[in-house]
């Protein structure tokens, strides 16, 4: 309640309602319509008490929901912004072309194996250079100039050689990775 109205509220209370008829000279009828009115006047200022004190509860509420509702939103925009990563992380994959050359030759499948064994147990500069070499003489064996992968099967029985819509060049760096949603390897270019 305001001050303004706390005081006139403590006036109003602290005043007999037969005192102010009396100080007025009023004809009969308009004393018991006076006397009425200001009866209710005391009600209604604890209404008016009641209602301002609700407000502010209304308001802090309403402060705390906005908030909230930010924290929601900000939530929301950083899952959005998640996928939004994943999906240009998606589309930047490129995946391979059909062909897929097999092979059972046993020295292929050894410097496959060999290599791949190698750069579980050293990522450096060095073995980048190994791989490079290894898949440079792929492709000149197959005469292609593409980005290839190279994994042998389970068995170890065969070397399958997958080739990417890129050209093989010096500049290109990427990773190797597997789309198990849609079982195909995949390229990133870095």
């Amino acid at each position: 309640m305001t001050q303004t109205l706390q005081a006139l509220f403590g006036r109003l209370k602290a005043m007999d309602i037969e005192a102010i008829i009396r100080n007025y000279e009023i004809g009969t009828e308009n004393k018991v319509e006076v006397k009425l009115l200001l009866s209710q006047i005391i009600p209604l200022m604890k209404d008016i008490e009641t209602l301002r004190d609700a407000q502010e509860k209304l308001i802090t509420e309403l402060q705390k929901a906005d908030e909230n509702i930010k924290k929601l939103e900000w939530t929301l925009v950083m899952s959005n912004l998640a996928k939004i990563i994943e999906e240009v992380k998606k589309s930047r994959r490129i995946y391979p072309e059909e062909n897929v050359f097999v092979s059972e030759d046993k020295e292929l499948i050894a410097d496959a194996k060999r290599v791949a064994k190698l750069s579980e147990l050293e990522d450096s500069p060095r073995m980048d250079y190994v791989r490079k070499q290894f898949h440079n003489a792929i492709r000149r064996s197959f005469g292609i100039n593409n980005v290839i992968a190279v994994a042998t099967n389970e068995e170890g029985t065969e070397a399958q050689v997958i080739v990417f819509d890129v050209e093989a060049t010096e500049d290109n760096h990427f990773t190797t990775g597997w789309d198990a949603e849609k079982k195909l390897p995949y390229i990133e270019l870095n």
